[in-house]
């Protein structure tokens, strides 16, 4: 028997005493990664496809963000594209914090016009991949001005959420457990919770992060 048959054999008889998870990280070494993760915020997390209200001739952010294959891992991505849903040309850039890729744009319509604006990701082998942001104009009153606000407020706590999961937002007192809490209840109050599946919501890592800190308290 040649002495490559029989190094084939060892692996092979090794392979079938591993565990299962750990055969599988072996026999998919060296296997190229692949593309990006792209999400784009939801209004509603359990829904995506329900739309973000809006206000014509205000300007409106669009918010996404590169999901890492594992959560606290690593970003592939290297460039942005956002596509508007209104005619309007492409916003395209480098990224810079692949956590954060929001844009402004301005939207005109009547109430109840929808757009969709495309957020595609690539890396550096042109491995690319999309999300959408459905919007819809709302009349400007006070219910469509409060979902705004939702959205600026959490938008701004995912910010200045450190690489630990702190969450140390403007006036809290410095990092007191109890203001971190508070900024936690604000994501699983609008539904970004850890059943929501992390590839579909940049805000679960968020909200994951957040309670890792708060269990280290307890």
């Amino acid at each position: 028997m040649s002495r490559r048959r029989t190094d084939r054999s060892f692996i092979a008889t090794a392979l079938r005493q591993m565990p299962n998870a750990l055969a599988l990280v072996l026999l998919t070494a060296g296997v190229a990664q692949a593309q990006p993760i792209t999400a784009t915020v939801p209004w509603v997390p359990s829904q995506p496809q329900v739309p973000h209200d809006i206000i014509s001739g205000q300007a409106t952010t669009l918010r996404g963000a590169e999901i890492p294959a594992q959560e606290g891992g690593a970003r592939v991505a290297t460039r942005y594209t956002w596509s508007l849903g209104d005619g309007s040309a492409d916003q395209s850039g480098n990224i810079g914090n692949g956590r954060i890729i929001n844009i402004n744009h301005t939207y005109n319509g009547a109430v109840g016009t929808p757009f969709t604006a495309r957020l595609t990701l690539c890396d550096a082998q042109n491995r690319c991949s999309s999300s959408d942001y459905p919007m819809v104009i709302r009349q400007n009153n006070i219910e469509a001005r409060v979902n705004i606000a939702i959205e600026k407020g959490l938008a701004y706590l995912h910010s200045v959420q450190n690489a630990a999961g702190l969450i140390t937002a403007a006036g809290s007192y410095g990092n007191q457990q109890t203001a971190h809490a508070s900024a936690c209840n604000a994501f699983f109050a609008h539904g970004h919770v850890e059943t929501i599946d992390r590839r579909t919501d940049p805000y679960v890592d968020t909200a994951r992060a957040c309670m890792r800190v708060l269990f280290t308290h307890l």
